[in-house]
């Protein structure tokens, strides 16, 4: 029997987690759990980035601070239209939103602004970005996905979905399908409540489910999880810490990827459930990635916590080690950073102002 020390059980707790932070220089206490394999993952938000010059260098310190046997998450949300972490004003190109590049009707453009994207992401130093929204928009009164889904039906955000997918896979960054299993027909935001979909089973296979089958089988490497209840399939649980839901992606999707939660401080859960109970759970259920994107006492409590209830249950501790593997695995496809000498001349070049011009102009 393979014997766990407790080095193997700390390493593993820190790659499950990615944290996050305010300002724009990170304490040092996420620079030594970054040093010391404590913390798989960082995410950078708008409040974290001052200039181009400064999220290069920002990404590059971070980069290089991890060990060599398990290289850094470096991610962001930069979906384009409203979710842009990186703004034009900075001097990233202004993307186009996924209704925007929907409404053109022409998979082969939303590639071309995809690519933009991701091209800007790389040269900065990102390798994950948190897109694409895979929810299909069912819903006119949903105050948080709109104009981020690519369409009413799946057949409208398939196409799309799947050329973002290819064109971020193409350019060196990880893309990541969400929210699973779709945040698209809900009317509270789940920062802020805890949202429940009534739908049952049939009709999520019909309508909901079908963008992710789809990121699937184009084989996305990551899918995120949603902060919604939707009691058909589990009256407790919401999907992030639903083995039943989770189930239905590993089981009936046969997704291998890695599955990752959305922000454990969005109110869904915090208000609900506590992030370290959360990650518990969320592990259980068979997520391997947490986000925890602001505050460092909360992902720093959530390692110590891990490694004591993983120390304390077998199937905990296996299910932690099995997410750990899962990730190194994925993680061995990462290149590794080499600031490019001319990496500002990538970023909101006239051609990538041009292709969005094609989605937004007249």
């Amino acid at each position: 029997m393979h014997h766990t020390n407790a080095h193997d059980l700390s390493c593993a707790a820190g790659q499950i987690l990615i944290g996050g932070f305010e300002g724009h220089q990170p304490p040092q206490s996420l620079l030594d759990a970054v040093r010391h394999g404590r913390l798989g993952g960082v995410i950078l938000f708008a409040r974290n980035c001052h200039s181009l010059e400064q999220v290069q260098r920002l990404c590059h310190e971070l980069a290089q601070l991890a060990p060599n046997s398990h290289p850094l998450w470096l991610a962001i949300d930069h979906e384009g239209g409203p979710v842009q972490r990186i703004s034009a004003n900075l001097g990233a190109t202004k993307l186009p939103s996924a209704a925007q590049c929907a409404a053109k009707n022409n998979p082969r453009l939303t590639y071309d602004i995809a690519a933009i994207a991701a091209t800007e992401l790389a040269a900065l130093g990102f390798n994950l970005n948190f897109a694409p929204v895979l929810d299909v928009d069912t819903n006119p009164l949903n105050p948080i996905i709109g104009q981020r889904a690519y369409g009413q039906t799946p057949q409208q955000v398939i196409p799309h979905a799947l050329a973002v997918i290819a064109a971020h896979k193409d350019h060196d960054i990880f893309p990541c399908g969400k929210h699973f299993p779709g945040h698209g027909d809900t009317h509270l935001d789940s920062h802020l409540q805890l949202p429940r979909i009534d739908h049952d089973i049939e009709r999520l296979r019909q309508v909901e489910l079908q963008p992710f089958a789809a990121a699937i089988a184009a084989h996305c490497p990551l899918i995120m999880t949603a902060h919604i209840l939707f009691p058909a399939i589990d009256p407790v649980l919401p999907a992030t810490l639903s083995p039943h839901i989770i189930g239905i992606l590993r089981q009936e999707l046969a997704f291998q990827g890695l599955i990752v939660s959305d922000d454990l401080e969005m109110a869904a859960i915090a208000h609900h459930f506590g992030t370290n109970e959360a990650i518990v759970l969320g592990l259980r259920a068979g997520i391997d990635l947490f986000l925890i994107c602001r505050d460092q006492n909360l992902w720093h409590d959530a390692y110590e916590h891990v490694i004591r209830a993983a120390e304390a249950d077998t199937d905990l501790r296996d299910r932690l080690l099995c997410a750990a593997r899962r990730i190194a695995h994925t993680k061995t496809q990462l290149n590794a950073p080499s600031p490019h000498p001319e990496w500002r001349q990538r970023l909101g070049t006239p051609t990538a102002h041009a292709t969005c011009q094609r989605v937004t102009g007249p």
